[in-house]
C-alpha cells in the first residue's frame, strides 16, 4: 500500500526528489526506457513485480544505501527478492543505457566537447577530464584481502571517470583495489593502449604552434603524460616559467569540472559514499548505473540538493604522487598547449 497508494498517488515532486533524487516525470521516463529490459512474466510460483516497482527498489538502494530489510519492509517484498532485483536491474541498466546516455568518444561528441571546453575555459583540444576516487567496501573474503586496503587503512576500490565540460560522465570504470594507484588503474583500463599510441581520439589533431595536437584527456598528477593525456607541470622539479605557471592554473580551473561531477555523483547516490556491501563483481555495474542516472538527472535539469554533499565523509580521495612517466611526443604537445594558452591569456 505504501508504494501503490502513498508514493504513486500522493507524493509531490519534492517528495520524489528528496527520496529518489529525481522528479516523478524523470522516474517514469527511465521506466519507459527500461521497460523491455526488466519486464518479467508471472509464473505458477510467484507474481512478477511491475517495472516501476523494480526501478523504485533499485533507485532507492542506490540513493540511500539502505539495508535489504528496510527496503523489503517498504516495498512489501522478500529480502532475497530485493537483492535479486537490484542485481538484475543494475546489470541491465549498465548494459542497455550506456550507449545512449554515456557517449564514449564518438567523433561528433568529441568535437562538441572540445569546442565546449574551448568556449568555456579557453583551453584547446580537451576531449574530457579524467580522475579517480575511492569508494568504501566491506572486506572481501579472499586469501589476499590486503590488496583492497588503501593507504589510509580502509577497504576500498577505485572509480575512474571521464567527464565533459558539463560534468556529465563519458566513461566510468571500477573494480581496482584501493592499494593500487591512479596510473595502475589507468594502465589496466580499456583506454590505456590507445592513449599511448595517440589513437584514443582518431582524426582529432590540429596544428597548434607548429605541433600536431590530438584531443587530450586532462589528468591529475597521478597519471602519466601521454600523446592523448596531458597534465600540469610538476612543481617539485624546480621553478616553473611564467608560461608553465599559467598553464598549471588553467589546468586546475578546468579540472574543477571533474571534482564537481564526482561530488554530485556521490551526493545523489549514497551507495558510492557509504560502505558498499555488494560483491566486488557487481560494483562496476552499480557505478555505471549511478553514472548514467547522474547524466539523466543533469540532462533533465533535476534539482540537486546541496545538503546531500554533507554525507560524503566516508569517501576517500586517493593519494596521487606525481608520475614521472613522460612521452617525448606528449611533452611537445604540452609545450605547444602551454605556449598557445600563454599567447592568449598571458603574460602571467
Amino acid at each position: 500500500m505504501w508504494w501503490d497508494v502513498v508514493v504513486k498517488d500522493h507524493w509531490t515532486d519534492n517528495d520524489w526528489i528528496e527520496n529518489f533524487r529525481m522528479s516523478k516525470a524523470t522516474f517514469m521516463f527511465i521506466c519507459e526506457k527500461m521497460r523491455d529490459k526488466i519486464t518479467y512474466h508471472n509464473t505458477n510460483m510467484r507474481r512478477a513485480l511491475p517495472v516501476e516497482q523494480r526501478m523504485a527498489i533499485t533507485i532507492w538502494r542506490l540513493a540511500t544505501n539502505c539495508g535489504y530489510r528496510i527496503i523489503s519492509d517498504l516495498f512489501g517484498v522478500g529480502r532475497s527478492t530485493v537483492c535479486m532485483i537490484i542485481q538484475q536491474t543494475c546489470k541491465a541498466f549498465a548494459s542497455s543505457m550506456q550507449k545512449e546516455f554515456m557517449e564514449v568518444f564518438t567523433p561528433g561528441k568529441v568535437q562538441v566537447t572540445i569546442d565546449s571546453f574551448m568556449n568555456t575555459f579557453g583551453f584547446p583540444q580537451i576531449g574530457g577530464c579524467i580522475g579517480t576516487c575511492q569508494i568504501p567496501i566491506k572486506l572481501p573474503e579472499s586469501n589476499y584481502p590486503l590488496e583492497c586496503i588503501s593507504a589510509k587503512g580502509n577497504p576500498s576500490i577505485f572509480l575512474q571517470g571521464i567527464v565533459d565540460e558539463k560534468g556529465q560522465f563519458l566513461d566510468m570504470t571500477a573494480g581496482q583495489y584501493g592499494s593500487t594507484s591512479d596510473v595502475q588503474v589507468f594502465s589496466q583500463s580499456h583506454l590505456y593502449e590507445a592513449a599511448i599510441k595517440g589513437t584514443l581520439f582518431p582524426n582529432s589533431a590540429i596544428d597548434i604552434e607548429g605541433v600536431s595536437v590530438p584531443a587530450q584527456l586532462l589528468a591529475g598528477p597521478g597519471f602519466p603524460l601521454l600523446p592523448n593525456v596531458t597534465k600540469a607541470y610538476d612543481t617539485s622539479e624546480g621553478e616553473l616559467t611564467n608560461q608553465q605557471h599559467l598553464f598549471n592554473q588553467q589546468v586546475a580551473d578546468v579540472r574543477r569540472v571533474m571534482d564537481k561531477a564526482f561530488s554530485r555523483l556521490k551526493g545523489r547516490w549514497q551507495i558510492l559514499t557509504k560502505r558498499n556491501e555488494h560483491k566486488i563483481a557487481l560494483i562496476p555495474s552499480i557505478a555505471t548505473a549511478c553514472s548514467i542516472l547522474h547524466n539523466i538527472c543533469e540532462q533533465r535539469d533535476e534539482v540537486f540538493n546541496i545538503d546531500l554533499l554533507d554525507g560524503q565523509e566516508g569517501i576517500e580521495i586517493p593519494a596521487v604522487p606525481t608520475i614521472k612517466q613522460e612521452d617525448f611526443v606528449a611533452q611537445n604537445i604540452r609545450q605547444a598547449l602551454t605556449l598557445n594558452i600563454y599567447k592568449k591569456l598571458g603574460p602571467f
